[in-house]
């Protein structure tokens, strides 16, 4: 199964939101040449890298995602991400309604990769959804299984 956004949605929700990040960082840089280091110059040049290289290495917003029985996929800017399915010892879900998304959290915590989010606009986002939480529900079942093993 493969689930991507519409273009429209991948240009506003993708595209633009690290264009802009790239821009702020260019006038970071600009800023500091023109008028020396500030306060908000030095807030820029760190925070502006780490949001890009979270954004586009860590692929936190994936323009694609594909799922079969073995594996979970994401795809962001010719980067994939792939996840097999008996390996993943960890999956968080949360929806977040309000603002159409839900957030993955894949195996345990990395600087880049394994936190993911997904906008109601990808496609067959419901579809997504249900497929989401049947492999957490999985999951946890195994997770449940091998601590019941472990503590009798």
């Amino acid at each position: 199964m493969k689930y991507e956004y519409p273009n429209i949605n991948f240009i506003f929700n993708i595209i633009i939101p690290n264009l802009l990040m790239a821009l702020i960082l260019l006038w970071g840089i600009a800023d500091v040449i023109q008028n020396g280091m500030s306060s908000f110059s030095q807030l820029v040049l760190v925070v502006m890298p780490i949001l890009l290289l979270s954004s586009i290495v860590g692929v936190s917003n994936p323009s694609k995602v594909k799922i079969d029985d073995e594996s979970i996929s994401f795809y962001l800017f010719g980067r994939r991400h792939s996840y097999q399915w008996e390996a993943i010892d960890s999956l968080k879900l949360r929806r977040y309604d309000p603002i159409g998304k839900i957030y993955i959290g894949i195996g345990t915590k990395r600087i880049f990769g394994g936190r993911y989010w997904i906008s109601s606009n990808i496609s067959n986002y419901a579809e997504l959804n249900n497929v989401l939480y049947d492999k957490y529900q999985f999951i946890h079942s195994k997770e449940i299984g091998q601590e019941k093993m472990t503590t009798e």
